[in-house]
């Protein structure tokens, strides 16, 4: 990221690693959060027809599901956050 940001012009280029956990009621939620709130992941199954994306986002909550426990969904994170500053 901050080769991106510093190739891009910025300056100032800072990135801090933060580590996270996701905790929801379920698998099932987490599909939902991807699906509605995360455009990254819309993105990539959008060219798909119908059926084909059906099955990969069935694909995605087969995965999902390895992070269900029994007091819910609980997956670790880590974030990448950066900032620079506009060149003047």
């Amino acid at each position: 990221m901050e080769r991106l940001m510093n190739d891009s012009g910025f300056g100032d280029v800072r990135t801090q690693h933060v580590r996270a956990q996701l905790v929801l009621p379920s698998a099932s939620d987490a599909l939902q959060l991807m699906q509605e709130a995360a455009g990254a992941y819309r993105a990539v199954v959008a060219d798909l027809d119908a059926a084909a994306r059906l099955k990969a986002w069935n694909d995605v909550y087969e995965c999902l599901k390895q992070f269900d426990a029994d007091e819910g969904f609980k997956a670790e994170l880590e974030l990448i956050i950066g900032s620079g500053a506009k060149p003047r």
